[in-house]
């Protein structure tokens, strides 16, 4: 998959979605002239009208933003493994859980982290719904969609399995201080990841005072938008060379901040 298909792809999801949510506010009108009064139903309506509003303002933009991607030439020549890039964008595409996609700089995909449970029904729940379930799966898959790991989020950790291999890490949040602490209980390394308070930056300290991971929004180096049509569009960068197993580590922190994005 390459940046313009991602668009596209992203485009037709958010289309169904704000059609799909029109379904409910039809079935309350027809139950409305049968048995409760008109103002009933338009209090019921509302939330999915607006959802359905904001679903085709986003098919709106994703369009748009597909086809000024078309005119960019995408090269298979220049994909390249997620383990060896020291900098990807991030984009998420419209699902009830997470599904989040990583681009190279050329505008390809170089990797997936997403929900291994995506069932249609989870569409029409509500959140706290989802919450309820004591552990989460997560799949991360390379850019031939085939899998690499496993990520089991639970309340108070995270296992992550990948070829035969296991590690746990446990963390501690330290709300009034803002960050959180994760520990490979494996080996003891320490991954203190540090929260910015109203957005979704943050940086991941391993073992050091250091930076060795940063998150930003808003910052895409201008190189990136020969490809990548939104500038807020999330960017990480690794500041360091680390292990396999530390990069497996970053992207279950990745996971545990970002798994309640856009959806």
């Amino acid at each position: 998959m390459n940046i313009q298909q991602y668009y596209d792809k992203a485009a037709m999801i958010s289309l169904n979605a704000s059609l799909a949510s029109l379904l409910p506010p039809f079935i309350l009108l027809i139950y409305s002239l049968l048995f409760v009064p008109p103002k009933m139903v338009i209090i019921w309506a509302v939330p999915f009208l607006i959802y359905s509003i904001v679903c085709f303002q986003s098919y709106i933009t994703n369009s748009q933003r597909a086809k000024e991607a078309k005119s960019v030439n995408f090269s298979a020549n220049h994909v390249g493994a997620l383990f060896q890039k020291r900098a990807v964008s991030l984009t998420f595409l419209p699902a009830p859980s997470l599904r989040m996609l990583f681009f190279n700089a050329n505008g390809q995909a170089i990797g997936e982290i997403r929900d291994t449970h995506l069932h249609s029904y989870r569409w029409f729940l509500p959140y706290f719904c989802d919450r309820l379930a004591r552990e989460k799966q997560y799949g991360l898959f390379t850019e031939d969609e085939q899998p690499f790991a496993t990520y089991k989020v639970r309340r108070d950790s995270i296992i992550i399995d990948w070829e035969g291999k296991s590690i746990q890490l446990t963390f501690k949040n330290n709300r009034a201080a803002n960050h959180i602490e994760f520990i490979n209980e494996i080996n003891g390394r320490s991954f203190y990841v540090e929260r910015a308070r109203l957005y979704m930056d943050f940086k991941i300290f391993i073992e050091s005072k250091t930076e060795a991971v940063i998150l930003k929004k808003g910052w895409l180096p201008k190189e990136w938008s020969k490809h990548v049509m939104d500038a807020n569009t999330p960017y990480l960068t690794f500041h360091k060379e680390l292990s396999l197993e530390d990069q497996l580590a970053v992207y279950a922190i990745l996971i545990y901040h970002l798994r309640k994005l856009n959806h």
